[in-house]
């Protein structure tokens, strides 16, 4: 679609110029003939008067006397005269004018071309940035850091939730400035229910990690942990019998080796678990899933 637009515009940009150049000449043609037709004119007198030479009036002497004589004599010394080179002045200096008319057109068309090569010089510029630019974004994309999580593990007990968090780098430089933020979403059963499998659904406030770097094809972990007062001993007891269940919804943030800010939504989902050691706790993995652009 783009190259058929860009025909179209170059031919009717071809069609204007040419109908532009074919009516300069038109005008120039025009400017000329007429002075050429005003040349000629001056011309016809000049040679019209140039017949009238002195010799001419010799007839007349013995035709019509001296009188008429001496009046074809004085007209023709003053057509002569001043008039004649007049005449030769102005042809010249309408030649001159044609010339300077033809050379103020040529100027101006020059002008128009000039402007035109300029333009598609600018396009040429323009798009040279474009690729320069593409080509630095596309180099970017295959070595920029690519970080996912991978699994994690959890453990829930009178202490509260903790969650740790493995990830790995699929990129081929680091990653910086890692930090992860996320929420509990527990689902634990109605007191009384309203019917049978009925469940009271709540979100427990964001926690927060950071740490430095995942390095280039590496892998790295980190620690979410939430208080028990935070997800509360009913939440814990209904869990841990399974009777209740969580997942995590968060976010992991980082920086790449050209400075750009990179995220991905991060969602985690228990399993059954196991009873910890002492028995006060559930224990187990965490499946790891993550959605949304890099960018």
């Amino acid at each position: 679609m783009f190259k058929r637009s860009w025909i179209i515009s170059v031919t009717l940009g071809l069609a204007v110029f040419i109908s532009g150049l074919w009516f300069s000449w038109s005008v120039f043609s025009a400017y000329q003939q007429r002075h050429a037709d005003e040349r000629a004119t001056a011309a016809q007198y000049y040679s019209d008067t140039t017949q009238h030479g002195p010799r001419a009036c010799r007839s007349i002497v013995a035709e019509t006397g001296v009188l008429d004589w001496l009046t074809c004599l004085a007209d023709n010394i003053s057509a002569d005269g001043s008039v004649k080179q007049s005449e030769y002045d102005l042809k010249a200096q309408q030649d001159m004018a044609a010339w300077a008319f033809g050379m103020l057109v040529a100027t101006v068309w020059l002008t128009v071309i000039t402007l035109f090569g300029v333009f598609f010089v600018w396009r040429t510029l323009l798009a040279t940035q474009a690729m320069a630019r593409d080509a630095r974004e596309i180099g970017e994309a295959q070595v920029r850091a690519y970080i996912s999580p991978t699994h994690g593990e959890y453990e829930i007990g009178p202490r509260g939730l903790k969650v740790r968090v493995y990830f790995r780098n699929y990129g081929q430089s680091p990653g910086r400035d890692v930090a992860i933020k996320g929420t509990a979403h527990l689902a634990t059963p109605a007191t009384p229910p309203r019917y049978p499998d009925d469940t009271v659904q709540r979100v427990t406030p964001e926690a927060r990690n950071s740490w430095g770097m995942v390095p280039a094809s590496g892998v790295d972990d980190t620690f979410l942990h939430w208080d028990a007062d935070i997800i509360g001993p009913d939440a814990t007891v209904a869990i841990i019998s399974g009777r209740g269940a969580f997942h995590i919804e968060g976010t992991l943030v980082w920086s790449d080796v050209f400075g750009s800010h990179q995220s991905i939504n991060v969602f985690l989902w228990s399993d059954g678990g196991r009873p910890t050691r002492d028995s006060s706790g559930l224990r187990g993995n965490l499946c790891a899933h993550s959605r949304g652009k890099q960018a």
